[in-house]
């Protein structure tokens, strides 16, 4: 498992990833009812109340069969988040490798789900598929930035 400074710093990591999520111009595909569960889930963290956030975040997992595949991705990569904020990296990779599954079709998210995804791995500690994940994120960003026009 990894040790506290591992954890402090994956936070830090998931939230400046997390930033990146939709700086290609494209806005936030979440409705107005999962980003206020968002807001709940995150009040509840702030309050020191870990079992309500588990539970909205079993809630905001069951209302992504209802979801386009956008915003199960965002669900899933906010969850993941919160998971890391919990310290329980084992479901955090979970939901973020569900977020990366969701995002194939989207380069840039899919990229910031890969980064992502590779912090975790790189907590966990497992570096092969880190450095793999990042090296795939990196592809992404690449291909896309070659394909913008000048």
């Amino acid at each position: 498992m990894a040790i506290s400074n591992d954890i402090d710093n994956l936070k830090i990591w998931l939230t400046h990833t997390l930033a990146w999520l939709n700086v290609d111009q494209t806005t936030s595909s979440l409705q107005r009812p999962q980003q206020q569960m968002l807001e709940l889930m995150q009040r509840a963290r702030e309050e020191n109340r870990p079992n309500e956030v588990w539970e909205i975040i079993g809630q905001l997992e069951e209302l992504t069969t209802q979801a386009s595949i956008q915003e199960q991705g965002e669900i899933f990569l906010y969850c993941a988040k919160m998971a890391v904020e919990l310290e329980n990296l084992k479901e955090a990779g979970r939901l973020c490798s569900a977020a990366e599954a969701k995002f194939r079709s989207y380069p840039h998210q899919h990229g910031v789900s890969l980064w992502m995804l590779g912090c975790i791995h790189w907590a966990i500690p497992q570096r092969v598929k880190a450095i793999s994940s990042w090296r795939e994120a990196i592809l992404i960003f690449q291909a896309r930035q070659s394909s913008l026009p000048p």
